[in-house]
């Protein structure tokens, strides 16, 4: 997946609340964005979170 200027936009993202809850506890959260269709400007991705 190419951003532009290292900023990737993901909208439409359900199921939050944890990774609310881990960054209002000031854990570390990582997201990990994977292409379901790869190469696709403006295609659907998985998304997971792990949550320290």
């Amino acid at each position: 997946m190419q951003s532009r200027r290292g900023v990737v936009i993901a909208e439409n993202l359900t199921g939050l609340g944890p990774v609310l809850d881990a960054q209002a506890a000031r854990r570390p959260v990582e997201l990990s964005l994977f292409p379901l269709r790869p190469a696709a400007e403006g295609a659907p991705v998985r998304t997971v979170a792990r949550l320290g």
